[in-house]
């Protein structure tokens, strides 16, 4: 029995990774949120996608938006206030200024705690 339990705990990390593990046949479309004292308000209209090849597309018409370049989105720092242009998306994934500006952030990524470990929300177990 002592001898399994090793075993047991190996082919379950791998069934995990494997069920959870990024593909390479996949595109990882994260929508880029910031924080406001509004509350959380998506970047731009349409998804920021790792594989620029693969068509994506995620209606958010009539919804309110940040106005953010996209070279900007990589030198944003987590807990530092910044100024943001409200927008409004219409139907080809635009964000249209309605020129009004607002507090923003982005905010700490978002974990699940299990004991001491962090843990990503997409992991094998439910909390």
């Amino acid at each position: 029995m002592v001898q399994v339990f090793p075993w047991a705990a190996f082919l379950l990390i791998i069934a995990c990774y494997l069920g959870h593990g990024s593909g390479t046949s996949s595109t990882n479309c994260d929508p880029f949120n910031m924080q406001t004292p509004a509350g959380l308000k998506v970047v731009g209209c349409a998804p920021i996608c790792q594989k620029r090849t693969d068509p994506v597309k995620a209606s958010r018409s009539k919804m309110e938006c940040l106005i953010v370049s996209p070279e900007a989105r990589n030198h944003i720092v987590v807990d530092v206030n910044y100024t943001c242009e409200l927008g409004i998306c219409d139907g080809d994934n635009n964000c249209n200024s309605s020129d009004l500006f607002i507090g923003c952030w982005k905010p700490l990524p978002i974990t699940q705690k299990r004991g001491w470990l962090p843990v990503p929300p997409h992991a094998c177990w439910k909390m």
